[in-house]
């Protein structure tokens, strides 16, 4: 039986008009009150009867026959578009749903969905979409109303359909072309749980180079905290001569807390990224990193979902896409 308005009335001792009120954004509604409903909509999975609502509003229903309807969720704290990670991402999955005439239901990040858990349980309904692509995996609280409908996931999920790119390879690259280099003292930035990590700290011990801990920082991606870690990172009295940075943000913001500090790159340090972010060819010295190809994760994730929702009892599998090494003038020789 489906949860109606008045269920989530009687949960949190408030009125139908309540309910309505917090449902319509409304003012008039203590904060303390508005919070115990939206976490009885979350719990209850309430959606409102949209049929019933668009024949007072005398409106059609959302609902669509044009081809599935897609989803797609992105990490908390994110703006669709202020990363242009995410952003080539979103690109290859709208034009392959437009290429194999489906519809992109929506895009919206997991906090705006936590924020507002009538619009995450209407969006996450059958009612109004067919299959879910998802940067968000089983570690989110939500995650059960995600996996509820057909999915992929963006990250490597054995236990799920999922599209990710081969790290380990991309980083094997990275060393050997910093060893050719003859670097033999490297740091690192980017979070150490990350599989970006484990295989430079393998190729490392592959090639018999140890790694200083001091050397290691445990940081968010992004330019913000590439930027302050890298102030760390000069306050070492023997600094590494080669840098690597598990993103082409991460490094960005490193590189200019070196080059204030008058540190030259690539002469006193060289410094990588990974992404080959358009922005990564725009600093300077231009960014050696890893390319990914970004718009083809968005390509393939489209295609395994639709194949998902059209065999759904086939065995599950992870889509990996190989990288390259994008050599530019930030790496050089090691100084002696």
């Amino acid at each position: 039986m489906s949860v109606r308005m008045k269920d989530i009335a009687k949960r949190c001792h408030v009125s139908i008009k309540t309910v309505s009120n917090v449902i319509n954004h409304l003012p008039n509604v203590g904060e303390e009150t508005r919070q115990a409903v939206l976490e009885a909509i979350r719990e209850l999975n309430y959606v409102p009867n949209l049929q019933a609502r668009s024949l007072v509003m005398k409106q059609p229903g959302a609902k669509s026959q044009l081809g599935y309807r897609i989803g797609c969720i992105f990490p908390a704290g994110l703006s669709k578009y202020e990363n242009s990670y995410f952003t080539m991402i979103f690109k290859g999955i709208e034009e392959e749903l437009c290429a194999r005439e489906q519809q992109l239901s929506f895009i919206a990040s997991i906090t705006e969905l936590e924020e507002n858990p009538l619009k995450m349980n209407w969006l996450l309904s059958t009612e109004q979409t067919d299959a879910v692509i998802s940067f968000v995996g089983p570690d989110h609280r939500d995650f059960s109303k995600i996996a509820a409908l057909p999915l992929v996931l963006i990250g490597k999920r054995k236990d799920y359909e999922s599209v990710s790119i081969d790290k380990f390879g991309g980083i094997a690259d990275l060393v050997e072309h910093l060893c050719g280099l003859g670097h033999r003292r490297f740091g690192y930035i980017g979070e150490l749980r990350d599989d970006r990590f484990r295989a430079f700290r393998l190729e490392l011990e592959q090639r018999g180079i140890p790694l200083d801990p001091e050397c290691v920082f445990d940081s968010p991606f992004g330019f913000a905290s590439g930027k302050e870690t890298a102030g760390k990172l000069l306050k070492l009295s023997n600094l590494p001569t080669a840098l690597c940075c598990a993103s082409d943000y991460t490094a960005i913001g490193a590189m200019h807390t070196l080059l204030e500090a008058g540190i030259r790159i690539p002469q006193d340090i060289s410094v990588t990224g990974y992404d080959n972010l358009p922005e990564s060819a725009l600093v300077y010295p231009p960014l050696t990193t890893v390319d990914i190809n970004k718009e083809g994760i968005g390509r393939i994730a489209v295609r395994a979902l639709l194949e998902r929702i059209r065999h759904p009892s086939q065995e599950r599998s992870c889509h990996t896409l190989q990288t390259r090494m994008v050599i530019r003038t930030s790496t050089g020789k090691a100084k002696k």
